[in-house]
């Protein structure tokens, strides 16, 4: 199953995973449940050791190591959940099908896939297939638009390790949005509500690291 979450030109091609327990209201946001993260990922946290963050998905390119992972941070109703995902640079590659495909590397894809995330949180649960699929299409037309006025995003540091990369936002009435480029990976962030403060670190996650069961 690939992930979903983006426009389907700036998909990666991904087997989701997610860790035990995971909720499947969205499966094209989650992946499917059941799956289990197999290899540690560096990643995206906050620095905190206290804040609480669950695993929601993972990916591999052609079931190869993960190389893309999703994080949730659930800060309570009025703060809204904020999810991080860490996309490691696996350059294009040719699939089993003779298919090129690759990471999402460049801003625009990058804060497409964190718009487009966004909206489909906002999708009602529970609505016929017909409608579902009209509001994939709609959020994947707007996160575009969004991502391609380069003008209505601002930017701030991310700091790790010393270096302050530069964290692009958005906010939409639907929630907020974010992307980073670290060089060996990319980042988009999204919310609800506020996006998550920081600060962060960079660490290496595996499944049994899920904070959603301390």
């Amino acid at each position: 199953m690939a992930f979903a979450d983006g426009p389907a030109a700036a998909l990666p091609l991904l087997t989701a995973k997610t860790s035990p327990g995971t909720p499947a209201s969205r499966p094209w946001l989650d992946g499917a449940p059941g799956d289990e993260l197999d290899e540690h990922m560096r990643t995206l946290l906050p620095l905190a050791e206290h804040e609480r963050w669950s695993i929601t998905g993972a990916g591999s390119t052609n079931d190869g190591p993960t190389d893309g992972l999703t994080i949730a941070l659930d800060r309570g109703p009025q703060a809204g959940r904020c999810s991080i995902r860490t996309m490691l640079r696996t350059g294009l590659r040719i699939g089993p099908r003779s298919s090129v495909h690759g990471q999402v590397t460049d801003a625009v894809a990058t804060a497409s896939l964190a718009v487009n995330c966004l909206l489909l949180d906002a999708v009602p649960e529970g609505l016929e297939r017909r409608e579902a699929i009209a509001a994939m299409d709609a959020a994947g037309m707007r996160s575009t638009a969004l991502a391609e006025d380069r003008d209505g995003w601002s930017v701030e540091p991310l700091t790790l390790d010393g270096t302050d990369y530069a964290l692009f936002t958005r906010a939409i009435p639907e929630g907020s949005a974010a992307h980073a480029d670290l060089g060996w990976a990319t980042i988009a962030m999204w919310s609800t509500g506020p996006l998550f403060p920081g600060p962060f670190r960079l660490a290496e996650v595996e499944s049994g690291d899920d904070l959603r069961v301390r």
